[in-house]
C-alpha cells in the first residue's frame, strides 16, 4: 500500500506527463509536495523499489504497467 506522499508524487508525475509531455524534476517535485530534496529522493527511490518508476538522476519515468491500470 502507497503512503500520502507516495501517491501524490505518483498523481504529480502522471499530471505533468500528460500535460507537458515531461517528467518532472525533483525541484519540481519539492516545490510541489513541499519536502526537501533528501525527502523526495527518498520516497523516490521507494517508488523505485515497489517498482512503480524508474529515477536515474535526472528524468523520472513512470512504469509501463503502471501507466496501464490507469486506463
Amino acid at each position: 500500500m502507497l503512503s500520502h506522499i507516495e501517491r501524490k508524487v505518483l498523481r504529480i508525475t502522471l499530471n505533468m506527463a500528460i500535460t507537458r509531455k515531461g517528467s518532472p524534476t525533483v525541484r519540481d517535485l519539492c516545490i510541489k509536495t513541499g519536502r526537501s530534496p533528501k525527502s523526495m529522493l527518498a520516497v523516490i527511490r521507494e517508488l523505485e523499489q515497489k517498482n512503480y518508476l524508474t529515477y536515474d538522476g535526472q528524468e523520472i519515468v513512470l512504469k509501463e504497467h503502471f501507466l496501464q491500470h490507469l486506463y
